[in-house]
């Protein structure tokens, strides 16, 4: 009997050792789950974020966000980089009849997330979070995004007002747009919209110009935007960014097609 005692005392004591030690590596395993779920926490809290703003129809505005007032009036707000938080956000549209605030409220800006936001023309504040932090490039493209709000609220049509002179303002943030796109075919695409959309003097169209890396490019521009000035008389001023000899005058010949378009424009008062 005492020799069965002793051995089941033993027996018993390497249970709760061993009970003991499991418990400790368990309790070890968890602190360490505990640490690492911690720390990647605080690592995505200090992973910044970005933010982009449009509105409904591309029109100009400024912003005041956490206090800081952007310094002029844009078609698109952007910060590449900003910590996760809840901001206050002023938004002031601009239009030919003056300048009026469209909206103002909180913003909320998660952790380590790339956050588009298109202001709707109720004054909703449509929010959408990509996915993880990735730098952004010059090229982020809000398009689609407007277009779907535009589409959700009955946005006004864009092309109303084609035929006004686009406003300094305006051409710049294209003249911008043109000089980060990634090549001239992407140039092309923004420059095809602004067209579109204003009409240019033959100073601002030799400007854009200039942006074409290839003279190819640079000639199909050249076309396009010649329907679209406003003093057609001075379009001679563009042929002094071209070389090739060929190119000259495959442009003399496009103005000389286009000659009869540009005396019905005349008519309709547009220059």
């Amino acid at each position: 009997m005492g020799k069965t005692f002793v051995i089941y005392s033993f027996l018993r004591n390497i249970v709760v050792h061993f009970s003991n030690r499991y418990l400790e590596m368990r309790k070890i395993k968890t602190i360490i789950l505990l640490l690492v779920g911690v720390v990647t926490v605080a690592l995505a809290q200090d992973q910044p974020s970005s933010l982009q703003i449009r509105l409904w129809d591309n029109s100009l505005f400024s912003v005041i966000l956490g206090g800081e007032e952007s310094v002029r009036f844009a078609r698109t707000y952007n910060v590449r980089t900003i910590a996760g938080g809840e901001y206050y956000l002023q938004i002031t549209r601009k239009t030919m009849q003056g300048t009026y605030p469209v909206f103002e409220g909180q913003i909320e800006i998660p952790p380590a997330s790339r956050v588009q936001a298109v202001l709707a023309q109720n004054g909703t504040l449509e929010i959408s979070v990509l996915d993880d932090y990735i730098p952004p490039t010059p090229a982020f493209n809000f398009k689609s995004r407007t277009e779907q709000v535009q589409s959700n609220h009955g946005a006004p049509n864009m092309n109303a007002d084609r035929n006004q002179k686009i406003e300094p303002l305006e051409f710049q943030e294209l003249k911008t747009d043109m000089s980060q796109a990634m090549d001239d075919h992407q140039r092309q695409t923004i420059a095809i919209e602004g067209l579109n959309n204003h009409m240019f003097t033959t100073a601002y169209i030799v400007q854009l110009a200039k942006l074409f890396r290839n003279e190819t490019s640079r000639l199909e521009f050249a076309k396009s935007a010649y329907t679209r000035t406003i003093d057609p008389e001075n379009y001679f001023q563009i042929k002094m960014l071209f070389v090739k000899e060929e190119n000259i005058q495959s442009l003399d010949e496009y103005m000389a097609s286009k000659a009869d378009e540009i005396v019905k424009s005349e008519f309709k008062g547009l220059f």
